[in-house]
Parts: structure tokens; sequence; C-alpha cells
């Protein structure tokens, strides 16, 4: 039977009631979507997919996707000039740039760095207004609606997810056996990281797959 949002919900109701802990529903099932399942996909850098944006701005080039967790570091951030020319963009924090250098630096024909301005916003140093940036990234699993629901993490992460739930819902209640259900996700966690990191074909060279004849006029 495939692990689902009932299957979930009830493990964590089950742990909760061990330690005399009662919880509405409506707080569970928004602890597992918005709390555990973000984290776990963080935690294990899963599931991944890219976004890919010509450049039209100076500075800060694309809004992140609304799923957007973190750049995926187990692939590059991929630039690709209009002469189609590819280069890899290194990642680098802005405060090491400076954001008066940003602000104020010449347009490069390619740039050599990306950095995350926050979690809304990415940008490339030199600033390039032109060609196209490929962006691997680790995105939000799909949001569980319905008891039958599964998404892209629920049959491996299901134990994960369930002590992340645990552990928050104990932590909001200030209670310290919360620490139990934190010691149980890092050890689910470190065994999840191997099982992941095997499953998947690490990409390190993603060519953009745009047509640079449909590029907007002037970019």
């Amino acid at each position: 039977m495939a692990i689902n949002r009932l299957s979930i919900w009830n493990e964590v109701n089950f742990q909760l009631k061990k330690e005399n802990k009662f919880f509405t529903s409506s707080d569970i099932l928004r602890t597992i979507n918005d709390i555990a399942m973000r984290r776990v996909a963080e935690d294990v850098s899963y599931p991944r997919t890219s976004y890919s944006t010509y450049m039209t701005s100076g500075q800060y080039i694309v809004s992140s996707p609304i799923d957007f967790i973190k750049v995926d570091q187990n692939s590059w951030v991929t630039y690709e000039s209009t002469s189609g020319n590819i280069s890899k963009l290194k990642p680098k924090e802005l405060r090491e740039i400076g954001t008066e250098n940003v602000l104020t630096a010449k347009p490069a024909t390619v740039p050599q760095n990306y950095f995350m301005q926050n979690e809304n916003l990415f940008g490339v140093y030199p600033p390039s207004t032109s060609g196209c940036i490929v962006i691997p990234y680790v995105h939000r699993p799909t949001d569980l609606s319905g008891d039958a629901d599964v998404n892209e993490i629920t049959e491996r992460s299901f134990l994960a997810v369930v002590y992340k739930s645990c552990e928050h819902l104990m932590a909001a209640d200030s209670d310290e056996r919360s620490l139990f259900y934190k010691n149980e996700y890092d050890g689910e966690i470190k065994r999840l990281k191997g099982q992941y990191n095997s499953m998947m074909e690490i990409t390190r060279d993603m060519k953009p797959s745009k047509d640079y004849a449909k590029r907007p006029q002037g970019t």
C-alpha cells in the first residue's frame, strides 16, 4: 500500500498520543505540509528541477520560482551567451561582493558569480543584460491536499516526515521530549541522503534548451 497523507497523519497522531499530546487534525496536517515536507526536501536536496530565463535586468535577473527552496549544489548554475557559449557560475555571498558594487558595476558580457539577494531574488555578478541562465534548484514537494495524496518524497521519507512533524509540534508546546524526535530525524536524514544521492543521476553540465531565435529583441 502506498504511503499517503493519511498514513503519515496516522503515524504522527499515534506518536503524539503515546506522549499524551493532542493536537487538532488541521494543526498536524499543516505541520506535515508546511514544515516537515519542506525541511526534509531541504535536507536531502530532493526533489530537484531547473529554471531557465532570459536576462533583461543588470542586477536581479529573476525572481525565484514560487516553489524554490535552495539552489541545488549538486549541479552547476550556468549562463549561455547569445553566441551560444556556456559558462559555469560560482556561488558568492552578496556581502562578499558588496551591494554597492553590484549597483554600480558595468554590465559584463559573461557574469562570473551568482548570489541570493534573499530567497526571492537571484542575481549575477558582474551584471548582464543578455543571454540565458539556468538555475538548478531544490523545490518544495507537492502539497498533500487529500488523504490519498502522495508526492515526490512520501514513500522514501515517511519516517523523516513523521519525526520532523512530532519534533515541531512538541517543541511548539515547549516539551523537551521534542529532542528525542530531533535525534531520530537527524539519524533518518543521514540515511536518506545516501539513498537519494545514489538514485539521482547528477547532471554537472546543464545546457539551456531555449531557442534564441525567440529571444526578445534588444536583449
